[in-house]
């Protein structure tokens, strides 16, 4: 049977060889909306219409909303239903036709479904774009608000910059004026420099006057001593009235032997407890340290002395942290000496002098140094009652100075840092109480008619010890037979200064030395083995191990006694 064609939705095709399926029409013959017979009939004689695939769905069906395929309602049902009755005659399957006609009407029911979906989703489809355009007004809107605070923020910035920076150059204006100004004074400051350097050049000159002018009252103060010599009577007489006169403001001296107790007291008291408290175990990088110490003449390093055995020789490693103590006291009596037994004007480092540009503070002490020694020269008994005149008079004025003392406390501990343990607060002020007592001992002693002397390294470099010498004693040897044991051998390190007095007599001649504190040398007293090993040293100093110990029990009763 032929096949026939169905006007309708897209055109369909009934085939009564295949009456199961419904083919949709070519889409290139679905451009008008509806198809009539005769369409259907040129379609099927022309023989090139060709089956699609039975999925395949309608243009009319894809886009029904387009103008140009949209499909009219009025369908001639009737029309096809002839057609589909005609086809029947012509074969002999009419119980499939009429499924076929029964899956037609189906499909005409939902594709009208679809199409009042496909409206609904239209109106959402208009409704959705009707919002968006509202939404979109309403974002300009908003922008076009946001541009408006922008423009008139911008405006307030630019307007408040724009003041801001008159201030600032008006601010800048004030401070160049200030610039000038400061800079006047600076040109007026460096003038008045100009002319003080230029005064001091005439100070100097007036000096160098002085000083030509002194030295030639001295050559009269020669020839006078003549006269002196020749006129003893009427001199001593007036020494003694001269005397006399400065007795009534000079205080009374104290004695050799208050001087002997205070220097004693101090030594063997607060100093040796700070130096046992406050000394470390070891020596960090010995041989550095070692190198430091013997260029500051604390260790011995003269050429017999280096010539010597190694186990007779100032060892860096005793045990029981015995090194780092000797050198510790060793060192911190060079210091007191150093800045309190040098000279007696100590206290000028503390004046505040006039800011002279090349001018050192530590020149005034040097200065009066030097006015005492030329005076000595010309007259010692009038030099040493000019230095206790001196001395009073810097006491008066400038007292010792807590902050100086304290700087000269903390330059120690930095300097000496290798032979400490961690100094604290409390450490730090009893080394500066120490430096205080010592500096008001050595104001006591300038004021007395002496001429005062302190020996270390240098006087003793070369020196054989001797146990019944009256300058020095052996440092840590308690026991007789052990101090007779270390007769003839150097001194390693001097642990306690020598310090001596040279009183003045009547008529100005210098008497003996009087020893105010006897100093204290370490010397080894291991056995004169050169080669000796270390473990052998160790058990050699057993025994002054526990003489110390015992010597440092008795120091300790003392004081407690005292």
């Amino acid at each position: 049977m032929a096949d026939g064609y169905l006007p309708g939705d897209g055109g369909y095709i009934y085939s009564p060889t295949e009456p199961c399926f419904i083919f949709p029409l070519l889409r290139d013959h679905c451009n008008s909306p509806y198809l009539d017979d005769l369409d259907i009939e040129a379609q099927r004689l022309r023989g090139d219409a060709k089956p699609l695939c039975p999925d395949e769905r309608s243009a009319l069906l894809e886009n029904p909303a387009d103008p140009q395929r949209q499909v009219s309602k009025r369908f001639d049902f009737g029309l096809s239903k002839l057609l589909v009755v005609w086809s029947f005659f012509g074969g002999s399957c009419f119980g499939h036709e009429v499924a076929g006609i029964q899956d037609i009407d189906e499909l005409e029911r939902k594709y009208e479904a679809q199409s009042r979906e496909l409206d609904g989703v239209r109106q959402e489809r208009d409704n959705l774009q009707q919002s968006l355009k509202q939404e979109k007004k309403i974002r300009e809107m908003n922008l076009e608000s946001l541009r408006a605070k922008h423009k008139k923020i911008m405006d307030q910035k630019e307007a408040e910059w724009s003041k801001a920076m008159e201030t600032a150059s008006s601010q800048l204006q004030d401070e160049q004026s200030k610039v000038e100004a400061i800079s006047s004074q600076l040109q007026d400051e460096i003038s008045k420099v100009k002319a003080i350097s230029t005064q001091l050049q005439d100070a100097k000159s007036k000096v160098e006057a002085i000083s030509s002018q002194l030295q030639d009252e001295t050559s009269k103060v020669a020839q006078l001593q003549k006269h002196i010599e020749k006129n003893k009577t009427v001199v001593t007489k007036a020494h003694e009235t001269h005397v006399s006169s400065l007795s009534k403001t000079v205080p009374r001296p104290l004695t050799d032997d208050m001087i002997k107790h205070e220097l004693k007291c101090f030594y063997e008291n607060d100093f040796l407890s700070w130096c046992a408290d406050l000394g470390s175990m070891e020596v960090p990088e010995p041989e550095k340290a070692k190198q430091k110490l013997q260029s500051m003449g604390i260790i011995n390093n003269s050429k017999s002395y280096m010539e010597e055995p190694a186990n007779l020789q100032f060892p860096m490693d005793l045990p029981d942290g015995r090194s780092p103590m000797v050198l510790l006291q060793a060192v911190l009596s060079l210091t007191l000496c150093d800045a309190f037994l040098t000279d007696a004007y100590f206290l000028a480092d503390g004046m505040e002098t006039s800011k002279v540009l090349g001018q050192d503070p530590s020149d005034n002490r040097r200065w009066l140094k030097e006015l005492e020694d030329m005076l000595c020269k010309a007259d010692k008994n009038l030099g040493i009652d000019w230095r206790i005149q001196t001395v009073q008079s810097l006491e008066k004025a400038t007292p010792l100075n807590l902050h100086l003392i304290q700087t000269k406390a903390k330059t120690f501990v930095q300097d000496f840092s290798f032979l400490l343990k961690q100094v604290d607060a409390q450490a730090l002020n009893d080394l500066s109480q120490l430096f205080l007592d010592f500096g008001t001992m050595a104001l006591k002693f300038w004021k007395t008619r002496a001429v005062i002397k302190t020996h270390g390294m240098p006087r003793f470099a070369e020196y054989r010890f001797d146990d019944e010498s009256p300058f020095i004693e052996a440092d840590g040897v308690g026991s007789p037979a052990a101090r007779r044991s270390v007769r003839g051998r150097h001194v390693g390190v001097v642990v306690r200064p020598l310090i001596v007095s040279e009183p003045l007599g009547r008529h100005g001649e210098a008497g003996g030395e009087v020893v105010w504190l006897k100093a204290a040398g370490w010397v080894s007293d291991f056995e004169e083995v050169v080669d000796t090993p270390a473990q052998s040293k160790i058990d050699d100093g057993d025994g002054g191990d526990d003489e110390d110990m015992m010597r440092m029990m008795m120091t300790m009763m003392m004081s407690m006694t005292l």
